[in-house]
């Protein structure tokens, strides 16, 4: 299901552990794999019909990446939309309910 198995990480990001830079190590971890992955599992949620958000509280980050519907209404459970959470989405109008505290 994951693109990326963890020896193609490793080796995409050598140089970075070769030269003990992990802080840009785990920036790009973050902003590049995290992303990917949970868009991936998120999609395959999505895909096999189940409604995952009604138990959550946040919509995580890279969640609709790529997601093909137009039009989306936020549950009224969610609190938090995480940053790149519609990233590559055809999102064209979110319904957005009150209750909204975060949206990075």
């Amino acid at each position: 299901m994951l693109r990326n198995t963890t020896k193609e990480l490793i080796q995409k990001y050598r140089k970075l552990i070769e030269h003990n830079e992990f802080d840009v190590l785990f920036r790009k971890i973050q902003a590049e794999v995290v992303p990917t992955i949970t868009g991936e599992i998120c999609s395959a949620l999505r895909s096999a019909g189940i409604d995952f958000l009604k138990h959550m509280t946040y919509i995580p980050e890279g969640c609709f990446i790529g997601a093909t519907f137009e039009k989306f209404t936020i549950p009224s459970n969610i609190e938090k939309i995480c940053w790149k959470a519609f990233m590559y989405s055809d999102l064209q109008n979110i319904v957005i309910p009150s209750n909204i505290k975060i949206v990075e």
